[in-house]
C-alpha cells in the first residue's frame, strides 16, 4: 500500500462532500415539510399524500439523473460524466 491518505485523493473527498450536502439537505427538509405544506393551505386529509408525493418526486428525479449520468459515462467516459454533472 502507498502512503496516500484519504485526504490526498481530492476527487474522492469532493464526491463525499457532495453526497453529504445532498443528504443533509433532504434530512433538513423532511421534518419541516409537513408544516410547510400545511402553511400553503393543503387540507389535513391530503397532507400525507402531498408529503409522500414530494419525497417520491425527489427519488424519481434522482434515479433519472443517475441513469443519464450512467449513459453519459458509458458513451463519453468518466471525465465527461463528471464535467456534465457539474453543469446539472
Amino acid at each position: 500500500m502507498s502512503n496516500c491518505s484519504f485526504w490526498h485523493n481530492k476527487t474522492l473527498v469532493a464526491l463525499c462532500m457532495e453526497a453529504l450536502v445532498l443528504m443533509m439537505g433532504m434530512g433538513f427538509l423532511s421534518p419541516v415539510l409537513p408544516k410547510f405544506i400545511q402553511a400553503v393551505g393543503v387540507e389535513p386529509a391530503q397532507l400525507g399524500a402531498m408529503v409522500a408525493l414530494v419525497i417520491t418526486a425527489y427519488g424519481i428525479a434522482r434515479v433519472m439523473m443517475n441513469l443519464a449520468r450512467w449513459q453519459t459515462s458509458s458513451t463519453l467516459g468518466t471525465k465527461a460524466s463528471f464535467l456534465s454533472s457539474v453543469a446539472f
